[in-house]
């Protein structure tokens, strides 16, 4: 999970250096992963899959509960940088 920081009665979550939240993309099964460095490679934090309550779902209905299931992941692992950092619209 993310580090829990208080500051003067707030509190606020602070991404983990090199933490990595990885993404395998599919329509039906979105699967992730959450991993960090340690001294014996990497280590995996939290792994599952994001299922829409339906396959047969409508493709919008999919997409918005899979979208969910990410930010859900990133408000609880959020990574060291974003994942679009780097990368500039054309």
């Amino acid at each position: 999970m993310a580090t829990l920081v208080e500051e003067k009665d707030q509190t606020r979550l602070v991404p983990v250096p090199q933490r990595v939240v990885g993404i395998d993309p599919g329509l039906n099964v979105t699967g992730y992963a959450v991993v960090e460095p340690s001294p014996h490679g990497p280590f995996v934090i939290e792994a599952g899959v994001i299922r829409p309550r339906s396959a047969r779902a409508a493709l919008g209905q999919r997409l918005v509960w899979i979208h969910r299931g990410i930010v859900e992941v990133l408000e609880a692992f959020l990574p060291a940088r974003s994942p679009w950092s780097g990368f500039t619209a054309m």
